[in-house]
């Protein structure tokens, strides 16, 4: 959970990171379903060898690493990899053994066939990565998501106040859910002391004295709201929180971790390449049969983020077929003109 200013800085960083750390995962599908994926890291040499990478990559990709024939002061460096079906990639991304397991990412390629012609669908989907259960939607809007998800970019003064506003929103939301999942640790915890002396202390009724402290905490340590509750309160008794084992926080500490690292994480470009003419895509890229759709450290914090895109496949085969079918069809009704 972070202040405004702190949300910021990790923005920024992001963008910085970006900058100098370009990262690239392009999916090239072939006809049967099957295709080619290619990480591409482009940066410093430093940090093009980095391992902390959008998908899972082990000793089975082919890396090859070269300095930057447009930048000689550039390096590239990439990881390719074949997949006959998306199970096997979905099965990498599930047995992923970094935090990014956690992140729900689905991919489905599948085949419409319809004899001369067979349509292709590529499909990604990343779940909402917020761990907290408050709904957000009392504080940000959907105006508010496109400026917090990088959607909007700032072009000018307006736009600029415009996304302040947003990040003030996405702001009093942590704050709001901070306040929550302080006095339900809180609470929790008193009923695990289950000491009748104790069942008159309600934290809620200091919910303004959380909020007031609540930025702080986090960025100490929760344990110093149940020092307060004993300082608001007088009750000395209070303290027994701080023994039980695990400590009431562990939850919210762990999604606060999960946030954080959603926050830090890599910003990329995914791009697919369709086997044939493209007919439908909710990208707003497209070059040739290539579309492409930015995924910022935001895009799926607060919502699904959904990657479509279909192609339409010439069936030769099918045409040929038929044309021998017509042909083998009007030879017959010659021959019995002709009889």
């Amino acid at each position: 959970m972070k202040t405004k200013y702190l949300i910021y800085m990790i923005l920024l960083l992001g963008f910085i990171l970006s900058s100098c750390r370009e990262i690239t995962v392009k999916t090239t599908i072939n006809n049967d379903g099957s295709f080619t994926r290619v990480v591409t890291i482009r940066g410093d040499s430093a940090d093009v060898i980095k391992t902390n990478l959008p998908y899972p990559i082990d000793s089975s990709w082919a890396k090859e690493f070269a300095r930057d024939t447009s930048d000689s002061t550039k390096y590239i460096c990439t990881y390719t990899k074949f997949y006959k079906s998306d199970d096997l990639l979905n099965a990498e991304m599930h047995n992923d053994t970094s935090w990014k397991s956690q992140i729900q990412r689905d991919v489905e390629i599948s085949k419409r066939f319809m004899f001369f012609y067979s349509f292709i669908t590529y499909h990604q989907v990343h779940k909402a990565a917020n761990p907290f259960s408050e709904d957000y939607h009392g504080y940000i809007n959907e105006e508010d998501l496109l400026w917090i998800s990088g959607v909007k970019a700032e072009l000018n003064r307006k736009d600029s106040i415009r996304s302040d506003s947003a990040f003030v929103s996405l702001d009093n939301y942590y704050k709001h859910v901070l306040v929550v999942e302080i006095i339900d640790a809180l609470k929790n915890g008193l009923r695990q002391l289950n000491d009748p002396d104790l069942n008159n202390i309600d934290p809620a009724m200091y919910k303004d004295s959380i909020a007031a402290n609540a930025i702080s905490w986090s960025n100490e340590k929760y344990e110093n709201s149940i020092d307060a509750l004993i300082r608001w309160t007088g009750n000395s008794e209070l303290a027994r929180l701080h023994n039980i084992e695990p400590s009431i926080f562990e939850e919210l500490e762990i999604k606060d971790d999960y946030a954080d690292k959603v926050f830090f994480g890599n910003e990329y470009t995914l791009e697919v390449e369709m086997p044939g003419l493209i007919t439908e895509t909710n990208s707003t890229v497209m070059h040739g049969n290539t579309v492409s759709w930015p995924i910022g450290t935001m895009s799926f914090f607060f919502e699904d983020y959904e990657m479509n895109v279909e192609s339409r496949v010439v069936n030769y085969w099918a045409f040929i077929i038929s044309g021998i079918i017509v042909l083998l069809l009007l030879i017959a009704v010659i021959v019995k003109i002709f009889r």
